[in-house]
């Protein structure tokens, strides 16, 4: 296995006093991540820690745009979701307008809007896990 570090931190010494110590992974996996720690002595004796599993389902950020927009709308998935998922578009008043299954390779689509009265428009985002929602503004000249 390849194991990529995150983070690093000096030890605190010769102290009893539990620390806390924070990490962030800047470019998690989509699915499993596995971490661990190394934790080495000031003598220079080394351990690792148990393995501990994190799963990561979000698609990421979602991006919409143009908007406002008029005519086609670009819907862009931050990453390729794990599982397949759907689009629901509703208008201001809870009305659904469009429902679209898309497979889990599909990171980005086009939306036909030139249909859509001027008006705020609402694109909900699900992979069976997670749901993101977006707002649309719809203008037409």
């Amino acid at each position: 296995a390849h194991w990529n570090v995150i983070g690093s931190f000096k030890a605190a010494g010769n102290n009893s006093t539990v620390r806390a110590y924070s990490a962030q992974d800047p470019s998690p996996a989509i699915g499993n991540n596995f971490y661990r720690l190394l934790m080495v002595d000031a003598d220079g004796a080394s351990r690792f820690s148990a393995i501990k599993r994190i799963r990561f389902d979000a698609q990421g950020k979602i991006s919409v745009y143009p908007n406002p927009a008029t005519q086609l709308v670009t819907v862009s998935l931050g990453r390729a979701p794990v599982n397949d998922w759907q689009l629901i578009v509703t208008n201001s008043q809870g009305q659904v307008l469009l429902h679209n299954k898309y497979s889990g390779s599909s990171t980005t689509i086009a939306l036909d809007v030139q249909h859509f009265q001027n008006g705020t428009y609402y694109l909900q985002l699900s992979d069976g896990a997670n749901v993101q929602t977006s707002k649309l503004l719809v203008v037409h000249p």
